[in-house]
């Protein structure tokens, strides 16, 4: 790594903190956006949301949100600037892991 890119670097990072920062939970995808930004772990995730009364809608009514709900909301469609950020670090991750196993 170069000077050039080292500073380069920083800015990004320093975006993404000023992004999260003044980030606005709306809805329970953006929660979990947000709550991924924080730990970077989609089973946390999960729990964090559980214990804050999130729901996903199951067949027989509201259920507890599993890491596979989580998934499919990092994955899905991008609804703004953060996502996009997120989506690409969970299948960075997801890569790194399919090389361990």
């Amino acid at each position: 790594m170069n000077l050039q890119q080292a500073k380069e670097r920083i800015k990004e990072l320093n975006d993404f903190i000023e992004l999260v920062s003044n980030y606005k939970v709306t809805s329970l995808e953006t929660a979990a956006i947000y709550e991924y930004a924080l730990e970077n772990n989609v089973s946390k995730v999960s729990s964090k949301l559980n214990e804050k009364g999130y729901r996903a809608q199951g067949v027989k009514g509201p259920r507890l949100l599993s890491s596979n709900d989580i998934t499919e909301i990092l994955k899905g469609k991008v609804i703004d600037e953060l996502h996009a950020i997120i989506k690409s670090m969970f299948e960075k991750n997801k890569r790194k892991v399919r090389k361990f196993t």
